[in-house]
C-alpha cells in the first residue's frame, strides 16, 4: 500500500492557498461568517491548524502506537465554540497551521506500506487505515478550499456593494477625500474626452464638480460579478438637482454604469474603469 505522490502534493500545497487567501482579506472582514452561516476566515484557519494537529498527526499517533484504536470523530464546531476561535489571532493561527502541515507531510512521506495499512475505527465513517486517514485529510482540505473561496466571493460582493453607498454619500456630502478612498493610482473614464486620469486629476474633477454644488445621487449596484482580483459592477445612478427654498425639486435623471474594480494585495478594492450613460427605450 503506498500514496500516490499527488496527494502528497496537495497536502504540501494546501497552505499557500490559505496564505494567499488571508493576505488578501482585510482584517475586518476576517471574522465575518457567510450569510447563510458557517466559519469566519480566522474560523477556518484555526480549526486547520487543530485538524491537522489533532484530527490528522493525533490520529496517526494512535494507529500506529494502539491496535485498532477506537477514534471519535473531530469536534470542530465544539472546538471553534469551545476555544474561541473568533477571538484568536489570526497571523498566529496562520503560522501554526503552517507548521504543524508541513510536520504532517514530513511525517506522512516516511510511512511505510505496513504504517498506511495500520487501522483504526473512526466514528461515523468506521474501519479506516493510515492511507485512508490521509485522503480524508487531503478531502477536507478541498472542502474548506470551496468554502473559503465560497466566503471570500460573498465579502468581495459585501465590501463592493458597500463602496457604491459610501461613494453616494460623500458625493452629496461634498467629501472629496472620502471618494478619493475609492480609487487607485489611475482610473480610466469613459465619458471625459480625456478619460486616463492620475489619482490628482481625478480629486481636482471632483473637486471641480463640488464647487459647482447642487447635485445629489444615489448609487445602486444590481449586479457583481467577482473574477479573482477583478470586479465587474452594473447598476443604477439617479441624479438630481438639489431644490433651493423658492424652488420645487427638478426631476430625477437615471443613468446606467459598468465599472471595473480591482482588488489590492490588503484586500481592498479600488475603481479603475468606468462609464455611464443615459437609459434609453428600446
Amino acid at each position: 500500500m503506498t500514496l500516490d505522490a499527488a496527494l502528497i502534493d496537495r497536502l504540501r500545497a494546501f497552505p499557500a492557498f490559505v496564505q494567499q487567501a488571508v493576505a488578501r482579506t482585510r482584517r475586518a472582514d476576517a471574522v465575518r461568517r457567510p450569510d447563510a452561516g458557517g466559519f469566519s476566515l480566522v474560523e477556518h484557519v484555526c480549526h486547520l491548524r487543530d485538524y491537522d494537529a489533532e484530527g490528522c498527526a493525533g490520529r496517526i499517533t494512535r494507529m500506529l502506537a494502539e491496535d485498532a484504536p477506537a477514534l471519535p470523530d473531530f469536534p470542530g464546531q465544539t472546538l471553534a465554540r469551545d476555544r474561541r476561535y473568533q477571538e484568536q489571532d489570526l497571523a498566529s493561527a496562520l503560522q501554526a497551521f503552517v507548521i504543524n502541515r508541513a510536520g504532517t507531510v514530513e511525517a506522512v512521506a516516511r510511512l511505510s506500506d505496513a504504517d498506511l495499512a495500520r487501522a483504526a475505527t473512526l466514528g461515523s465513517i468506521g474501519r479506516i487505515t493510515v492511507a485512508g486517514l490521509v485522503e480524508l485529510v487531503a478531502r477536507h482540505d478541498a472542502d474548506h478550499r470551496r468554502e473559503i473561496e465560497a466566503l471570500i466571493a460573498e465579502l468581495d460582493v459585501r465590501q463592493l456593494r458597500a463602496m457604491a453607498g459610501a461613494f453616494g454619500e460623500a458625493f452629496n456630502a461634498g467629501d472629496v477625500d472620502g471618494l478619493m478612498q475609492f480609487y487607485g493610482d489611475a482610473y480610466v473614464d469613459i465619458n471625459l474626452r480625456q478619460p486616463v486620469q492620475s489619482f490628482a486629476e481625478r480629486r481636482a474633477y471632483f473637486a471641480r464638480l463640488m464647487e459647482r454644488g447642487g447635485l445629489r445621487i444615489d448609487v445602486e449596484p444590481e449586479e457583481i460579478l467577482v473574477d479573482g482580483a477583478t470586479a465587474f459592477v452594473r447598476g443604477r445612478i439617479d441624479v438630481r438637482q438639489q431644490a433651493r427654498d423658492d424652488e420645487s425639486p427638478a426631476p430625477s435623471r437615471e443613468l446606467r454604469y459598468l465599472e471595473i474594480a480591482r482588488k489590492g494585495e490588503d484586500g481592498s478594492w479600488r475603481a479603475i474603469w468606468g462609464i455611464d450613460g443615459p437609459v434609453q427605450d428600446a
